[in-house]
This record gives structure tokens, sequence and C-alpha cells, in this order.
């Protein structure tokens, strides 16, 4: 047999031992994947994988205490998916085999930098505990990312997964019985999710990308076999002296909870959960949100097995994500979708502190809405002074109101006159349209476009549109009948009298 499909157990040495093929590890120590290679024909069974299935794996770390760096190589699963194991099936009656890229059994396993590829599980922990997953990378994986089986304490962190899942039944097919699958049940509904905590505790995902997978994204069941009491005696109960002897049972308390998942994000839509026997995934279908509302995050479907179980979901969001929908913080609410019908989650709590909605869930499709703010329109602080042609030479009159008690004088050509008048003069122009912003009783501001008629000892230009700026600068009376008016054209006029139309 080539070096390169070298089958069997490894011993590590001093330094990290270099694996480039599939094998088992059954000592302690720093092992390390040299290179990209495939599984071909060449994985190796699981003997205890803790699900009614034939399970192998390409590497099986059965050692405590070891670490396996996968220095981002790659490893290919079978290309055939009738491949046969080096090992006899483990279990007769198990009407599914599964193959899986790296399974570990033992406790305080540390696996990094690892890619695999056609599989049906990435990584499986079987029985395993205070173990780590970091930096995984896991494409067309049929079945599952990485699956917890009989496992705790262990945790995941920073994983991308492509086609996870792909080609099983989505999230609205009824799953089978988790007790004993047999015949009877479809092995092809055992379990499907990116993530898979079957009689699992206290596990967790942080910081997982995942794209494109057709089923649930978190995929938690506890097995009846888990459920019962054994050897359960009771001896020597009397009024007297009572007591309980032998009393044993076993994965009750503790299967399949506190399992959690934190910033996980599928296709786009990051939520984070801690749940018992309970499934989350992408809804595949929901009704248009409310109007006046935008879907912001979701929808989630959850399901749980039992009114014992539970989910803690929590939608994230971000503001950048807040403004491309067109909402804000403030609006956000999770809503439960039934039907045509959308129903505030009584009890929803949006914690802005880490950009997070958070409510307790059971069966149902869920999403986080956010009410559509209109866009302000923006406010005219300024003033502006806007030309008005006049194409009528017939003068009109208009009439600004000024504080003091003598006329002003006749212009000799009709202008745009802004007056700031000071004075309690009262000043009578003619003029085809004004804007006028006044402060009481202190200073009047006049914008004007005019056609002035006046009455002059001199003779009047043809009235047209000219923008002046005339500020009257000081105003004098000479006598009662008389008022001098210095402005920017240097005329002076005595004696006037404003002409009516």
């Amino acid at each position: 047999m080539p070096a390169a499909m070298f089958v069997g157990p490894v011993a590590a040495q001093t330094d990290s031992e270099v694996i480039d093929s599939c094998t088992v590890i059954t000592e302690p120590g720093a092992y390390v994947v040299g290179e990209n290679f495939s599984a071909e024909n060449a994985t190796q069974a699981v003997a205890d994988p803790g699900v009614d299935a034939n399970v192998s794996a390409c590497i099986v770390v059965e050692s405590d205490d070891v670490t396996l760096d996968g220095e981002n190589v790659r490893m290919d699963g079978p290309v055939s998916d009738e491949m046969d194991t080096n090992e006899t099936d483990t279990n007769e009656t198990a009407n599914e085999s599964l193959v899986t890229g790296i399974a570990v059994t033992g406790d305080n396993v540390s696996v990094e930098s690892t890619h695999v590829r056609d599989f049906d599980v990435g990584v499986l922990f079987a029985g395993a505990s205070n173990s780590s997953l970091t930096e995984f990378e896991a494409d067309d994986t049929e079945r599952a990312g990485v699956a917890f089986v009989n496992a705790s304490n262990n945790s995941v962190e920073d994983v991308n997964a492509d086609d996870v899942t792909e080609g099983v039944s989505g999230i609205d097919d009824t799953e089978s019985d988790s007790t004993n699958d047999t015949a009877e049940n479809e092995s092809e509904e055992m379990f499907a999710g990116a993530f898979v905590f079957v009689d699992a505790s206290n596990n967790t995902v942080q910081n997982a990308t995942v794209d494109g997978t057709t089923g649930w994204t978190v995929y938690s069941e506890k097995t009846a076999e888990n459920e019962t009491t054994e050897n359960e005696t009771v001896e020597n109960e009397t009024a007297e002296n009572e007591t309980v002897e032998n009393e044993t049972v076993e994965n009750e308390a503790t299967a399949d909870a506190n399992n959690s998942v934190e910033n996980i994000s599928v296709n786009g839509m990051p939520f984070s959960a801690e749940f018992q026997n309970a499934n989350i995934g992408l809804a595949s279908e929901y009704p248009d949100a409310p109007d006046d509302t935008v879907v912001v995050n979701g929808p989630l479907q959850t399901e749980v097995a039992s009114d014992n179980d539970s989910i803690q979901l929590s939608f994230l969001y971000d503001d950048a994500g807040l403004e491309d929908a067109g909402t804000t913080e403030l609006t956000l609410n999770i809503y439960q979708v039934s039907g045509d019908t959308w129903t505030e989650v009584d009890g929803a709590v949006i914690d802005v502190s880490d950009d997070s909605a958070n409510a307790m869930v059971d069966n149902g499709t869920y999403a986080l809405v956010g009410e559509v703010t209109e866009d302000e329109m923006p406010e005219d602080e300024t003033e502006t002074e806007t030309p008005v042609e006049n194409e009528t030479e017939t003068p009109v009159d208009d009439t600004v109101e000024n504080d003091t008690e003598t006329p002003a004088d006749d212009t000799e050509t009709p202008v745009d006159v802004t007056v700031e008048n000071d004075t309690e003069t009262p000043v009578d122009n003619e003029t085809t349209e004004t804007e006028t912003e006044t402060e009481t009783a202190t200073e009047t501001e006049t914008e004007t476009e005019t056609a002035t008629e006046t009455e002059t000892e001199t003779d009047t230009p043809t009235p047209v549109d000219i923008a002046i700026d005339n500020e009257t600068t000081e105003t004098e009376t000479v006598s009662d009948d008389t008022m001098t008016t210095e402005n920017d054209t240097g005329t002076e006029s005595t004696d006037t009298a404003t002409a009516e139309a």
C-alpha cells in the first residue's frame, strides 16, 4: 500500500506527528495534517458513536489530551456513496452509515484550522468532553457541519459551513421518532442540521457562518433511551428505618440541556439561542410584513419537542442594517407569524447594549420587525431672494407698512427694494410681489420686485425689472411735508406723492 494511504494507529512523538492519510490517534500529543488528501476507502470505524448508525471517520481521535492542527489543508470525503470502512460494522441493526471527516471520542482534545469537504458530517464529538474546535471550514456536508452526541462541555468557534444538509428534507418535513431508529423509520430522517446536538449538554458554538443550508441550522434531540431510569431499587423501606439504596438515573438531567449557539449567521441572518431539545432554522415561506413595517431579521422557524423544552431566542442587528431597512432601534419588536397574521410577542426585550432582541419562544415562526420611518423633509433655514419676472408694464400697488408718518420719496426707476427701517415712518410702495419678515415694532425686512409708477419733475423711463439693493441709511424729517432720503442710487427727492394704480 502506498505511503500516502497508510492506515493504522499513530503514536505521538516528541515533535508534532505529521498525518497525511486517514488514521486513528491512540496516544496523547501534538499532531499536524501535512497535506491535502482524500479519504477514499480508508476511513476508520468509530467504536461508540452514540447514534444508531455505523459511523466511520477519516481521522478518529480516541486518546485524551491531543492537539490536532489541520494547517488549513483539506480532507476530501469518499467519492463513492457505497464506500466500505476498514472495520466491521459495529451495529448490525443500524439502518444507516455515516462518514465523518474527524471524530473526537477522547477528552481534552483541541482541533484547529481544519477543512473538510464531501462528508456526511464534518466533525463529530462522540462522548467527548472539554474539547474544542476552532477555525473550522466544512463544505458540502450532507447531514451536519458539526455534531455533538453524548458530548458535554465542548466549544466550537469560528466556523464557515457552506452547502450543509444539502439534499436532505427541509425543516417543514416531519422528523422521525428519535427512539431506536429501525427500518420503519427512514434513516435519512435521523438528524440533519448545520449544528446537531443529540443527548448533549453545555456545548457552545460561536461565531459561525452558514450558507446554502436546506435543513435546520440547529437540530437538537433527546433520545428515549436517555430519558429512562435504570437500576432503581428501594430496599428496607420501613417506618422506622427508611432508606433508599442503589437508585441510579442515567443521562436524564443533563441530556440536551443548556446547549447554545452565539452569533450564528445563516444565509445572512444572525441570531443566538439557548435551547433544550429544540430545532431552529430559516422559515421557507412567510407572508408580507404588516403595513408600514419591515422585516429586519428572519423569519426563523422554531420547534420544541414538549412543554418542558424551550428556546431563548435572540435576533441580532446592527445600525447599518437598520438604516438600510429604513427603520430605527426604538421601533423594533419580535413578531410571531401564524398564517397571514403577525402578532407582537409578549415579553420581548430589546437590548440596545448588545444590539439584540430577545424572547422565550416555542413552536412557531418568528421575525424581528421594525416600523418604517418617513424621510424627514429638510427645513429651509435660509432666506433666498427670488427674482420675479414681470411681463406687464402696468404698475400695481404694493403697500409696505412702515413706522414713519411721512410718505416715502418716489423712486426714479423700478427696483427690487429691501427696506430696513428702524423708524416709525409708514412707507407705501407699489410692488408686484412682497416677501416680508417682520420683527415686532423694531425692524421690517422686505424683499420686493416692483414696477413703480412715480410722479417726479423729471422724465420717467419705461419700468423694467432691475434688482438693485436699496438700503435706506438715514431718514430725516425736514418739515411736516418734506422728507429727504439718501439711497444707493444717489437720487434725492422731496415733496413726493405715492401714485396709485
